[in-house]
């Protein structure tokens, strides 16, 4: 039950990051959203739950997206395997500290992606245009990633409670 849940939310994410965020402006141009959910699922839930979630998420979003094919599932599984390992600093669930692993999870994500699409030729005005989004995408990230944190928090402890008790009702 709880992957089910995993996977719902991941799918949830996905259909807003295909059909709403895809169409915003470039100024409005938000990072790619599944990543605070890969690196919470990393950190906060249990492995045999989120990594299976979290390679069905990057297998989707490389089969729904223009991006080089395995791009997504690449980057997820990268960021999960190298903050798995840090799961232990995480005891207490702190929001600042998934912030910023959720900042350097773009950053992540930014570096695989420059290293695919290194093939082509690199001109100075694509490479100044990158720095703009990357930087516009970690500004939204710091405005962004509580809410994601809250929310993301909020429904996987209900879906726990839920898991746990059942389909009893409640007194």
């Amino acid at each position: 039950m709880r992957f089910a849940g995993s996977v719902f939310f991941f799918v949830l994410l996905i259909g807003l990051q295909t059909t709403i965020f895809s169409s915003l402006p470039c100024t409005l141009s938000l990072y790619d959203i599944l990543i605070p959910a890969v690196v919470y699922l990393t950190l906060f839930r249990p492995y045999k739950t989120g990594f299976p979630a979290i390679i069905i998420a990057g297998v989707v979003m490389d089969i729904l997206s223009e991006a080089p094919p395995g791009f997504y599932f690449i980057t997820y599984t990268i960021i999960f395997l190298v903050f798995q390992r840090s799961k232990k600093y995480f005891h207490v669930l702190n929001m600042a500290l998934f912030q910023i692993v959720t900042i350097i999870g773009i950053l992540i994500e930014y570096c695989i992606f420059s290293l695919l699409t290194s093939i082509q030729a690199v001109r100075l005005d694509m490479a100044l245009h990158s720095l703009q989004t990357v930087l516009m995408q970690v500004a939204w990230a710091v405005v962004t990633v509580p809410l994601f944190y809250f929310i993301l928090g909020y429904g996987f402890k209900h879906l726990d409670q839920f898991v746990l008790r059942g389909l009893k009702p409640g007194v």
